[in-house]
């Protein structure tokens, strides 16, 4: 359960659950959820493994090199 602000949606990925950072009973009833519902549990475990796998090192490095890649291919063309 985190923020729907700033990098947040973009970390938690569809893993997560979002709620308003002003809004307690948003964030009641989130936890409330999480804390009752093991179908919701599991399908957060399970998609945020896989979501995690976007953050290795070695998939931020070649992301960033493919980024200076196409960077250098404007300047070059």
């Amino acid at each position: 359960i985190t923020s729907n602000t700033s990098c947040l949606p973009e970390t938690g990925g569809d893993a997560a659950i979002y709620v308003s950072p002003m809004d307690a009973a948003q964030m009641a009833d989130a936890m409330y959820d999480v804390a009752t519902k093991d179908d919701l549990k599991q399908s957060m475990r399970t998609k945020g493994l896989v979501h995690a796998q976007n953050f290795k090192a070695d998939v931020c490095a070649r992301r960033v090199m493919d980024v200076y890649k196409e960077v250098m291919g404007y300047y070059n063309a």
